[in-house]
């Protein structure tokens, strides 16, 4: 567990060969906003195993909410989940992997 000014947090930890099979699929199928359907199902049947419960507010869209132990200051986290419409120039190397 994670704890800091009586806030506690589970600990998440996934081997870095996972971490990296997980950016290799968000990157390799970009969605634009709006449009992140499989990104955000691939987002809800992964929390879980981390012990985190997702809820789904839009059909594109995850929250989690993390309990404290006690009262004291939120702390709010957020991601983009979305992809930008870039095109690659003719002749442009891609990057590497």
């Amino acid at each position: 567990m994670i704890s800091s000014r009586g806030f506690t947090a589970p600990q998440i930890e996934a081997p870095a060969s996972d971490v990296i099979d997980w950016r290799r699929r968000i990157h390799a199928h970009p969605e634009l906003s709006y449009k992140e359907h499989a990104t955000s199902d691939f987002v809800v049947e992964t929390l879980p195993s981390f012990g985190l419960s997702p809820e789904r507010p839009t059909e594109t869209s995850v929250t989690v909410q993390i309990q404290g132990r006690g009262p004291g200051s939120t702390v709010a986290l957020r991601a983009d989940l979305d992809a930008l419409p870039l095109q690659r120039r003719p002749g442009t190397p891609s990057p590497p992997r």
